[in-house]
């Protein structure tokens, strides 16, 4: 079979560029038309925003894994022995055992994926006759997976801080050497020896 066009002819190219050299003048050449038609539209500042805060919400989900981490890592089995330190957020819907499970799957399966951990719930034998976990939306585990992540980042920080004053003390124990302690304990003896004297 042939083909149905003719082919193009070296008039046809020139006329062909001819007219496109004779748009691009009219229009100040190729940079203005895209200026006009393409970088205004794009708002520059938007895009940098918007760029910032999906790098903020991975360093926080980032923040989020490690605080997790940090919290199972106290525990030889968290399955079992995780506690969390609910103070007034305890709740009356959710029972520990849910809490401890649903901290456990966010560490296993990562940080935002509800229906992955809706599926977890619904498939542990653990949870075979809860139907009040079994039947939670996405965004209502979502929610309590925060407020459970919050107990754990503040009972985080009160962990830090007694390690530090320990090690605070551990370290000026250290410091203090058997010598000072005999001086010290002759103060005292020489305080007491002072004050007998006095009072005679």
């Amino acid at each position: 079979m042939g083909t149905v066009c003719p082919s193009t002819t070296p008039a046809q190219y020139m006329v062909f560029f001819f007219g496109l050299y004779v748009v691009a003048l009219g229009t100040g050449g190729i940079k203005p038309c895209v200026d006009q038609y393409c970088l205004d539209d794009l708002d520059y500042d938007r895009i940098i925003k918007n760029i910032e805060r999906g790098e903020a919400r991975i360093s926080r989900k980032d923040e989020i894994m490690k605080a997790i981490g940090k919290k199972l890592d106290r525990y030889k089995n968290p399955w079992l022995e995780l506690k969390i330190q609910y103070g007034q957020n305890k709740g009356k819907l959710y029972n520990e055992e849910c809490d401890r499970f649903m901290i456990c799957m966010v560490h296993k399966l990562g940080y935002g994926n509800w229906d992955e951990l809706k599926a977890a719930f619904r498939t542990s034998p653990l949870f075979r006759f809860d139907w009040f976990v079994k039947s939670r939306t996405t965004q209502e585990l979502a929610r309590r997976c925060d407020t459970l992540i919050r107990l754990v980042e503040k009972e985080n920080q009160e962990y830090d801080e007694r390690e530090r004053q320990a090690r605070k003390e551990k370290k000026l124990a250290k410091t203090e050497s058997p010598s000072s302690l005999k001086k010290r304990k002759q103060l005292t003896m020489d305080d007491y020896v002072t004050s007998g004297k006095r009072r005679k």
